[in-house]
């Protein structure tokens, strides 16, 4: 058997599992079977291909993981693809597993994203934090001491692509599902959905 080790970096913020499905057509590999799972750095694959090789078919396990470069604010995507010949895959299967699932970096950022994240620091109505991404645009638009109301929104070439609000209440919040609601129909009209009627709350 035999395992390889390649890697390419990038700036811009993909999927390793679509940065595979680029790589493996280069590589003339014919997938057989394939199983994606998805984690907070996005999306993974876990595939098995086959290709041929001086008159002999190979069966191939293949992954590819993400790994963040804090000094050049992009990501290295690296592919583990571990091969045998078919006439001995019975025999070796589970080392090619083995090759794949278990293949660490020695300096691992911990990341596993390509995109640089910012941070929202949050005092009121308690205090926590969570990160974005840093294309992402950020703005507060509401805060007292019982709840904050904060909006991300990802914006190119003046298209707004999409947009996540944050409501944060305290336990004790005298405001209701309804306020939270009128929140949310006052945005969406504010980007063109004008038709959009108020909807009636289950309790």
């Amino acid at each position: 058997m035999e395992t390889d080790v390649i890697y390419e970096y990038i700036t811009n913020d993909i999927d390793a599992s679509d940065w595979i499905d680029y790589i493996l057509p280069l590589l003339e590999e014919q997938i057989i079977h394939r199983k994606d799972y998805y984690s907070v750095g996005g999306k993974y694959s876990d595939i098995l291909t086959k290709n041929h090789f001086d008159g002999e078919i190979v069966i191939s396990r293949i992954r590819v993981f993400k790994n963040y470069d804090f000094e050049h604010k992009g990501a290295n995507l690296i592919m583990v693809k571990s091969s045998c010949p078919l006439v001995s895959y019975d025999l070796l299967a589970e080392y090619l597993l083995y090759c794949v699932k278990f293949f660490t970096l020695i300096n691992d950022s911990g990341w596993h994203l390509a995109e640089e994240l910012k941070s929202i620091n949050i005092n009121l109505p308690t205090s926590y934090s969570f990160y974005y991404p840093a294309s992402w645009q950020y703005t507060e638009r509401y805060n007292n001491e019982k709840m904050s109301y904060y909006s991300l929104s990802l914006k190119k070439e003046e298209k707004t692509h999409g947009i996540i609000d944050g409501y944060f209440l305290c336990h004790d919040a005298a405001i209701d599902k309804e306020h939270i609601c009128k929140l949310i129909v006052s945005k969406l009209k504010e980007y063109n959905n004008s038709e959009i009627q108020e909807t009636p709350l289950k309790k």
